[in-house]
């Protein structure tokens, strides 16, 4: 049996797929970033790549029966997101999951991740960055296979923290499911 652990949004949803004793079967993307319009089209483009990338043949391959994401607005950080946006992000991500199962997961503190302080007075956009670096390189160290995609500056791809995140998420189902045998 594999879980599926999704991290949700609606510009690019990390993927992975992990054994229930932890070992990576896979991970992916889908990079919603270029579709423009409402909810509804950001949500048929993510189906559409779903299909495209033949997931319904891996769901079967690798026996996945457990899918867990994120949940949605479980923190909130000031000034970052309007209402709107918020409001968006939770009805994309109960559409989404609902597509599959409907299970959710705080994942990262049960990982082990503790997040360093970051100096008072750093920028929000060069704190999120430095979060996500750091959450990626935790990532690494369990999982040393995965090749992460850099761009022409040699920096991670932007999907490569979705997919650490997707990771975090499904490893925090895969503990929870040890410490309950």
């Amino acid at each position: 049996m594999a879980i599926l652990g999704l991290d949700l949004s609606t510009s690019i949803i990390g993927i992975s797929c992990l054994e229930d004793d932890g070992k990576l079967l896979f991970v992916d993307y889908i990079n919603l970033q270029k579709t423009k319009g409402t909810l509804i089209d950001k949500l048929n483009e993510a189906f559409k790549q779903l299909e495209e990338k033949n997931y319904k043949d891996k769901i079967i391959k690798y026996n996945i029966e457990i899918v867990v994401a994120e949940a949605a607005l479980e923190k909130f950080t000031s000034g970052k997101s309007t209402a709107h946006i918020l409001l968006m992000l939770a009805a994309f991500n109960q559409s989404f999951t609902y597509h599959f199962h409907k299970t959710y997961a705080e994942a990262r503190k049960n990982f082990g991740i503790k997040l360093p302080k970051i100096p008072k007075g750093t920028k929000a956009h060069i704190k999120s960055k430095l979060k996500k670096e750091f959450i990626v390189g935790c990532v690494s160290v369990k999982w040393p296979e995965i090749m992460w995609q850099k761009n022409k500056n040699s920096n991670h791809c932007d999907w490569n923290y979705d997919i650490a995140d997707a990771l975090v998420i499904a490893a925090n189902h895969v503990s929870k499911k040890i410490k309950n045998t």
